[in-house]
């Protein structure tokens, strides 16, 4: 700012009329002011053209990062989950959420399939400074435990009395595959 302010004090110190005739040096000084003058005016603008640039990627860089991460895992024969799915997907897009800020997962899932597409989260994530992750799980639930300290809630893909391990992850789990750094804040919503 202070280079935009010299800048224009120059141009008002600048003489208001040349109509008088003035000696040699007095024209040499007057010439050597005006080239002082352009010299700050290319100055300035050259300023102003670099400030610029630096200004408008830091917006762009400002902007909090997000991602929505869409899960359902129906039972065989549940058909509804897919049309939660789909309504939660409207909604995120009618809220400003990009197309490629949504990820989703959709179908009868196993262990596996389940962390594997977590993993690809956080290697989407990892590297985030701030920023939001919009978690939506519809499916059903499952904990192990027999009192409120040691109860383990969990997520279960298959109906299978036994809970087995293909089939079950627990919260604490998915947490930790997601590994969401440290102010990228999660914001879980499970439908279970």
């Amino acid at each position: 700012m202070k280079g935009i302010l010299i800048f224009t004090r120059l141009i008002k110190s600048a003489p208001a009329s040349v109509n008088e005739i003035e000696p040699a040096e007095h024209y040499a000084q007057r010439q050597s002011a005006k080239q002082s003058q352009k010299l700050w005016r290319c100055s300035a603008l050259l300023l102003l053209l670099c400030i610029l640039p630096v200004n408008a990627s830091e917006a762009t860089v400002s902007k909090p990062q997000r991602l929505a991460l869409l899960i359902i895992a129906p039972w065989e024969g549940e058909t509804a989950m897919h049309n939660d799915l789909e309504a939660v997907y409207n909604a995120l897009r009618l809220r400003g959420f990009a197309a490629k800020e949504i990820l989703s997962l959709e179908g009868q899932l196993d262990r596996r399939s389940f962390m594997s597409f977590l993993q690809n989260a956080s290697k989407r994530v990892a590297q985030w400074r701030q920023g939001e992750i919009f978690f939506y799980f519809g499916g059903h639930g499952v904990f192990t435990g027999t009192t409120v300290p040691e109860a383990r809630p969990g997520l279960w893909f298959k109906s299978d009395p036994q809970m087995g391990a293909d089939y079950t992850v627990f919260w604490d789990e998915v947490f930790a595959a997601l590994n969401a750094p440290a102010n990228v804040k999660v914001i879980l919503l499970p439908d279970n």
